[in-house]
């Protein structure tokens, strides 16, 4: 370096350069000789070797940062490798095991028709009749086989769709990002030389500029100025040395914001994607059961379809009994009907047509609620992280990335919580009154310790039961039914079939339909019969509550329809005194409708940030658990000041859950989605927040699941009716908050509703698998 600079020559003397004037701009006057520097001695001139031992740190410098970087990229590259392999072997295995099973079943399949053909040819087969019965049971046998290998088949193909070990190496990739060297900040950390002159002149008393005018009202041409412009007033000036300063801590300020930035940007993305991510996984899942039920339910319906047609051809007359050939004879004698050549499966093609339809606007439904809830939460991350960044532009950023990737993760966090720490003054004030309630207290601890004994006195007397089908009692009902209820005494069942309600006569268990409701214009969620007067409640998909009277006639009536949420209703409860109906919809909102002179909303929650599902009221009815699809339990209680509910504790969940229910004041269950344990949570007495205290063995919960069916608890039989997945666990309460599950059901389709009546002593159900509304009734071992 000093070799090449010393070769080249002075512009003024044509001497060999030893030094740099710095303060020239033109690049030929900065090169100074022995005789130049004589003649600028009092100029400041920086030597070579200082801007040689700077180039010389800053070479160390970039060789160890890009050394780092490059053991980084060579591990990200060898993870991915690892991945990549890790991925190969899968695939390799799971086409292998595709392999396998297609040449299996070729081989199956010739041994079978050598089989076959070895039958047919065998001369045990001399009775006709038994001839056509064998040929139909193999045929049926092998459509049978053949169904169920594709199924297994599918299942494998669609196993390569996407798997986790995908996500990994995309993952891994995105990591892989360029780090520029930030020669910018080491620059200004380095450099410690400040220059204390400028080479410029005042315009005004033609001498070197040695100060900054940094007042606001100073116009640009008088912000710099020499010393005879102090004019007395040198407490508004700067020194140019301290100007440089405090620019370099300026410029310091500047990076570390733009790296900032990069932080945030680099983290909201990866946030945004996430959730892109999940509703892309979200619609690929509904959209593939949804593809695989449409699949199951062709299937099956084809399977009945050639097992009928190949009793029809193949029916051979010698083999008929005399019952079969007169029916025949009938049909014969009608045949001018249109009707005697119809398809003989019509009504189980109905039944399938209905069910293709039920699932596709199911799934619809869950599409639409998975797109509302992601792009709220989505649209509130923007917003709040815009909000923070305006926030941030007001004043200079102090501190470090970590710190900021830190905030960017709590706004991220907090888009399911919805704040969880809520106006924790405001818990402090409900409990404080609570806990000074010493008497009252007291009163509820003996009235508790007494129930205990009751609940222990009756546990000694239950004995084993089961819920015996009533299989003759059963009723076709083709339409789906996604609610059910029962009036106080067990003579009146409503249904809701689709956007219909039904009226049944239940008399010696048996089912009479005695009128037809069609006041609702979409499907019928949630009934409930009121106890202490001829009326009932109806929820719909119509976003209306419909309140039902019974007149003079006897003939159910709409008395009133009560309109608010902007999305169907999904759950509603009654109280007991049937003044207050509380209603839980997709709009995130809970709405409490209270009776004066009418029915009509009183207050409105809205703390969730999805669909709610689940409600539940305490034994004293002052408390309200909430559930739904942002993996949060609501507990609210009543103000006994001014009547209104206020949320005293919020609870964060691992699974979202649509089952929640209360067992008494201290206790209640709550049924996590897809799950195969229920959760019991108990409040503690010295706080009065409840906690989960214990995890209970459920069947079902593997198979998915559809909301609706609400968990619900028999006190007179200490019985907890859920339903989770295709299956209903009947579980009994023993002691204050053992459960043993004692009974359960497998309806093998989770398209299951239904309720049990106030005493437990009657089950009644609807499932898309038998389309029949089925009776079961209590019956001790």
């Amino acid at each position: 370096m000093n070799q090449k600079l010393g070769q080249q020559s002075s512009i003024n003397n044509n001497e060999n350069i030893l030094e740099t004037n710095e303060k020239q701009q033109d690049l030929e006057n900065k090169r100074l000789c022995t005789n130049c520097n004589v003649k600028i001695k009092k100029q400041n001139v920086k030597h070579d070797y200082v801007q040689i031992s700077q180039i010389k740190q800053t070479k160390q410098f970039i060789q160890s940062d890009r050394s780092t970087q490059l053991q980084t990229k060579l591990q990200c590259l060898n993870n991915l490798n690892d991945s990549v392999e890790q991925l190969r072997n899968f695939y390799t295995q799971q086409i292998e095991q595709i392999s396998q099973s297609i040449k299996s079943w070729s081989q199956e399949l010739k041994d079978e028709e050598d089989v076959f053909i070895n039958k047919l040819q065998s001369d045990e087969l001399i009775d006709f009749p038994l001839f056509i019965q064998f040929i139909k049971e193999q045929e049926y046998a092998q459509n049978k086989d053949q169904i169920n290998r594709i199924k297994k088949i599918n299942r494998l193909i669609m196993d390569l769709k996407e798997t986790d070990l995908v996500k990994k190496c995309q993952g891994l990739l995105e990591n892989y990002i360029y780090n520029p060297i930030k020669l910018e900040s080491y620059n200004i950390k380095e450099n410690n030389n400040i220059d204390e002159e400028l080479n410029l002149l005042c315009e005004d008393h033609n001498k070197q500029i040695t100060l900054f005018d940094l007042s606001v009202e100073r116009s640009n041409q008088k912000r710099i100025g020499c010393l005879d412009c102090l004019d007395g007033t040198i407490n508004q000036y700067t020194s140019f040395k301290k100007a440089q300063i405090m620019w370099q801590q300026v410029q310091q300020k500047r990076i570390e914001k733009m790296n900032n930035h990069v932080e945030i940007l680099k983290i909201k993305l990866k946030s945004i994607k996430e959730y892109f991510q999940a509703i892309q996984k979200g619609f690929n899942s509904a959209i593939d059961n949804a593809t695989i039920k449409f699949n199951s339910n062709y299937e099956d319906y084809t399977l009945q379809v050639n097992q009928k047609i190949s009793n029809l051809v193949n029916i051979s007359w010698q083999s008929m009994t005399k019952e079969q050939i007169i029916m025949i004879a009938q049909d014969l004698c009608q045949i001018n009907q249109s009707y005697i050549q119809e398809d003989p499966l019509l009504e189980e093609y109905n039944i399938k047509e209905n069910l293709v339809y039920e699932i596709a606007k199911d799934t619809m439904k869950s599409l639409q609620e998975l797109q509302a809830t992601f792009f709220d939460q989505i649209i509130y991350l923007i917003s709040k992280q815009q909000e923070k960044n305006i926030n941030n532009s007001l004043q200079l950023n102090q501190q470090s990335t970590n710190i900021i990737a830190s905030q960017s993760t709590e706004i991220i966090d907090q888009l399911n919580l919805n704040s969880i720490v809520f106006e924790h003054k405001q818990q402090e004030q409900q409990l404080s009154i609570q806990i000074k309630k010493e008497n009252k207290n007291t009163q509820d601890q003996q009235q508790q310790l007494s129930e205990a004994i009751s609940n222990k006195d009756k546990q000694q007397q239950f004995k084993s039961f089961t819920y015996k089908f009533l299989e003759k009692n059963s009723i076709k009902q083709n339409e789906f039914c996604r609610a059910i209820a029962f009036n106080k005494d067990c003579t009146l069942v409503v249904a809701g079939c689709n956007n219909l309600i039904k009226v049944f006569e239940f008399k010696q268990i048996k089912l009479k339909q005695i009128q037809l409701l069609s006041e609702h214009q979409n499907d019928v969620h949630t009934l409930y019969f009121m106890k202490k007067s001829t009326q009932f409640i109806s929820g719909s998909a119509d976003k209306q509550i419909i309140i039902w009277s019974l007149n003079v006639n006897k003939e159910w009536v709409c008395q009133q329809k009560l309109i608010g949420h902007t999305h169907y209703i999904r759950c509603m409860i009654l109280n007991d005194i049937e003044n207050l109906i509380i209603s839980g919809s997709p709009d995130k909102t809970i709405k409490f409708w209270v009776k004066k002179n009418e029915w009509q909303c009183q207050q409105t929650i809205t703390d969730h940030t999805s669909w709610i599902s689940g409600l539940s009221l305490n034994e004293q009815q002052n408390r309200v658990i909430s559930s739904g699809g942002d993996k949060l339990i609501l507990i609210m209680e009543q103000s006994q000041k001014d009547q209104m509910w206020i949320i005293i504790q919020k609870i964060i969940v691992e699974q979202y859950g649509d089952r929640i229910c209360f067992i008494n004041n201290d206790l209640f269950t709550f049924q996590p989605y897809s799950q195969d344990t229920m959760h019991v949570y108990k409040k503690n007495n010295n706080n009065h927040q409840y906690s989960k205290l214990k995890e209970i063995d459920v069947k079902g919960g593997s198979s998915g699941d559809s909301y609706l069916f609400p968990q619900q608890f028999i006190k007179t039989k200490s019985l907890l009716v859920n339903k989770n997945g295709q299956n209903i666990n009947i579980i009994r309460q023993k002691g204050d908050s053992d459960f043993i599950n004692e009974h359960m059901i497998d309806f093998e389709t989770y398209y299951l509703f239904g309720q049990m009546s106030d005493d437990g002593e009657y089950l009644m159900t609807w499932d898309n698998k038998s389309t029949e509304i089925q009776i079961r009734r209590y019956d001790e071992l």
